[in-house]
């Protein structure tokens, strides 16, 4: 081997080894810039997932404050119907109670104004008795036994009595 060829071998060999060196160079360059993506990658996906996060619970809390606002109106609305329903029978029933205690006022005139009328008559059949009694006593015939009372007599007399 002459001195041309090792040196051509040797130019070959650096030549390799600037080679070697240049491409494990260029391809760590090459995975650390790929490292770094991988990061910048990883920290962008990190600040939209927290910005999705951040997002979503402003929207959790403007739909719950949504819903509980719906849930107050809600409740006011029923109470007021509630209320509105209350005072409907409360009126109602007031309106049926003063129907029944005027029917029952009527009723009561009535039914005094019936018996004032019965004890009238009462009376005035006591009295025509005692005159048919009396004009008997004169003329010397002995009266007739007064009939026992009817069970409306007796009721009549026990009311009459308190």
């Amino acid at each position: 081997m002459d001195v041309g060829s090792v040196t051509g071998m040797t130019v070959i060999v650096a030549l390799l080894g600037v080679l070697v060196v240049g491409l494990l160079t260029y391809m760590s360059a090459l995975v650390r810039r790929a490292y770094e993506l991988k990061v910048e990658l990883h920290n962008e996906i990190e600040r939209g997932l927290k910005r999705i996060d951040e997002d979503l619970d402003a929207k959790n809390r403007r739909l719950k404050r949504e819903v509980q606002d719906d849930i107050a109106k809600s409740k006011d609305a029923i109470r007021q119907d509630n209320e509105r329903r209350h005072e409907e029978t409360i009126s109602l029933v007031d309106g049926t109670l003063d129907a029944f205690r005027e029917q029952l006022q009527t009723t009561t005139a009535e039914q005094n104004k019936v018996i004032e009328d019965l004890r009238a008559r009462q009376a005035t059949l006591k009295r025509e008795i005692s005159h048919v009694n009396a004009a008997l006593q004169r003329a010397g015939v002995a009266p007739a036994p007064a009939p026992a009372p009817a069970p409306a007599e007796t009721v009549a007399r026990s009311s009459e009595a308190k």
